[in-house]
């Protein structure tokens, strides 16, 4: 350190300026930090610009029409996102540099072609999310060129600008891209010799994308391929349950699943189970269909660790019809063997009809194993009276709870709603699905509990 250095008032000293803004994260605080000096406002404009900068405040500022002064701010930028009303100014912004640019986020917007994005593909560049525009061969290859170390790309919408042939030479030259997330409108894009290519990447951790892996093709990437998929950590697909049944004993690393079937088959949650690092599980069943209790149970049974499980139709919003029972549903004693194998789960839907005669107990069975449990989602018709006649809190980290409908409906109703908070203290969004005045009635005493309910 210099002898100039050292005789500076320490909060005269970059470093240590720095080190104090860092933990500032109200914006209205930092602007206050610019006011400080030349110093302050320096170090304070690199945090209040870094993430997610209003384009429009670019616009607005004073030095917008001197391009030097406002390349200074754009310097500082990291990660940017343009919602569609944005994208309109992005023409203003092409001889403007974002060198320590690092996520760009583009929303829906006819104004995202490609003359009006290149600013923002910089070397520095790890995340291209772009939700919707005129997306083509070329602009993957500006990308390829300009930002050759992009690290996770999403496409949603390119309105079939997209080729697959396009898509595969970019994808065969970015082998930096670890996350690729190819959204809706993508299965022009997204051909059997990109499905063949994406499995054979040993640098791709996680892989989002619509298009249905059927027996077939699962059949020849097995044939083709030692461990397809092996180095994924996340997956987001859709497949027939035979063709991931195929795939299941190669997806060695993988922790999170959100898997979609088009047709039941009874043993997919078997297969998951192969998976020996599985922690998120989200299957969609088709609807009407129920998943077979043994299934769940063996699920939980190898991976007591799981904290999230969701099980659920297609359609969350499809009303389940009682007087159609199945065999496969879950009744008390099945929910609580269930919910004794999930002490570490803290996100559990079960969303598929219950058995008719089950009660509250498998609400109270969930809450005395579940305590870690944050959001709760099962089409129980419960009587929440019996909640009063429980001691001890039930759910000490709830935070969101849906649930079909509240039975009790004599006088005295009103008297549910602090029971349930009682039991669940941080809920902060309660829904009973076909009860609206229950709902509502919660909901009234979340937002307000040392009001006096009368309601009956």
């Amino acid at each position: 350190m210099s002898s100039t250095t050292s005789r500076l008032p320490p909060l005269e000293l970059p470093e240590l300026v720095a080190a104090i803004l860092q933990y500032i994260t109200d914006p209205q605080d930092l602007r206050d930090c610019i006011l400080v000096n030349k110093l302050w406002a320096s170090e304070a404009t690199t945090f209040l610009w870094e993430k997610d900068p209003p384009i429009k405040a670019f616009v607005d500022l004073p030095a917008f029409k001197e391009r030097d002064r406002l390349q200074i701010y754009a310097k500082k930028v990291r990660k940017l996102t343009l919602t569609a009303d944005d994208a309109r100014y992005n023409h203003l912004f092409v001889d403007i540099q974002f060198p320590r640019l690092e996520t760009i986020v583009l929303d829906s917007s006819a104004y995202n072609v490609e003359e009006n994005l290149l600013q923002f593909l910089q070397p520095s560049l790890r995340n291209f999310h772009i939700y919707g525009g005129p997306i083509g061969d070329t602009l993957l290859r500006e990308i390829q060129t300009r930002s050759p170390h992009l690290e996770e790309l999403l496409i949603d919408h390119p309105r079939n600008n997209l080729t697959a042939e396009g898509l595969l030479a970019f994808l065969t030259k970015m082998p930096s891209l670890k996350g690729l997330l190819f959204m809706y409108g993508m299965y022009r894009a997204i051909s059997e010799e990109v499905i063949c290519h994406l499995a054979k990447r040993t640098s791709l951790v996680r892989l989002d994308f619509e298009q249905l892996i059927r027996q077939e093709l699962a059949q020849s990437l097995v044939n083709s391929i030692a461990h397809p998929f092996e180095h994924l950590e996340i997956l987001t697909c859709k497949a027939e349950g035979k063709a991931f049944a195929l795939l299941t004993p190669h997806l060695l690393r993988l922790q999170t699943l959100r898997l979609s079937l088009p047709e039941n088959m009874d043993s997919i949650l078997s297969g998951i189970a192969q998976c020996p690092n599985i922690s998120h599980v989200d299957v969609k069943y088709p609807i009407h269909t129920v998943p077979p209790t043994s299934e769940i149970i063996h699920l939980a049974e190898k991976h007591r660790n799981l904290n999230t499980l969701h099980l659920h139709w297609q359609d969350d919003d499809d009303i389940i019809d009682e007087n159609q029972p199945d065999p496969n549903s879950l009744d008390d004693a099945n929910i609580e063997n269930i919910a004794s194998l999930l002490g570490c789960i803290t996100t559990l839907t079960l969303w598929f009809p219950l058995s008719a005669d089950h009660t509250t107990k498998s609400l109270i069975s969930i809450g005395k194993h579940c305590k870690l449990l944050k959001y709760l989602k099962i089409p129980g018709v419960f009587d929440m009276v019996e909640l009063l006649a429980e001691d001890n809190c039930l759910f000490p980290n709830l935070l969101e709870l849906t649930v079909r409908k509240e039975s009790f409906h004599a006088n005295g109703r009103s008297m549910l709603a602090p029971a349930v908070h009682r039991h669940a203290p941080l809920l902060e969004d309660f829904e009973a699905v076909e009860d609206d005045d229950f709902t509502d009635m919660v909901m009234g005493y979340l937002s307000n509990p040392d009001a006096v309910y009368v309601r009956l």
